[in-house]
């Protein structure tokens, strides 16, 4: 019988939470307003599009792989892929003040806080985080003036049997 911790937790242990959960945090505690021009309340946190306010920033998980065999029933590899969905409302055809433009800057401020610090969950169980790509993506509303950008960030899980230590 084996009993998993992730590579980074001490004593080892599993995951405490998910990682969307773990890097929603993560963000939320190292906000710099002064990177995307935007103060910290003015965004809704962990809310799926925009019904109140000008900006909102949701994660979800779209994949959990095992991408490595368990090596000599030590170690276990898992990748994790999460969207960071972030919202924008723009009245503004003034680039300067459009939704365009707020959501460059947050998606700068998120691959400056990962490539700066991809170790920055490991002592939650995450080894790394890379960011893998950023897309504008279509949103349901029929006024047109929100935006949606989906920032792709890969995760890296390592599990260590703690019997075989």
């Amino acid at each position: 019988m084996s009993s998993y911790g992730a590579i980074g937790t001490s004593p080892l242990r599993d995951i405490s939470k998910r990682p969307e959960k773990l890097l929603v945090d993560y963000l939320k505690a190292n906000y710099d307003p002064t990177a995307t021009t935007i103060p910290y309340n003015n965004i809704k946190w962990e809310q799926w599009g925009i019904s109140q306010g000008d900006y909102a920033v949701y994660l979800q998980q779209t994949g959990h792989f095992n991408v490595s065999t368990e090596i000599s029933g030590t170690f276990l590899q898992y990748d994790h892929y999460i969207e960071i969905h972030v919202f924008a409302r723009s009245l503004h055809d003034d680039y300067d003040k459009s939704a365009l433009k707020q959501l460059f800057l947050i998606d700068n401020w998120v691959r400056k806080l990962i490539t700066q610090n991809p170790s920055g969950l490991s002592t939650e169980g995450i080894n790394g985080m890379w960011v893998q790509d950023t897309r504008e993506v279509p949103t349901e509303d029929a006024t047109d003036d929100i935006r949606r950008f989906i920032i792709t960030v890969y995760m890296q899980i390592e599990m260590v049997n703690n019997l075989n230590l």
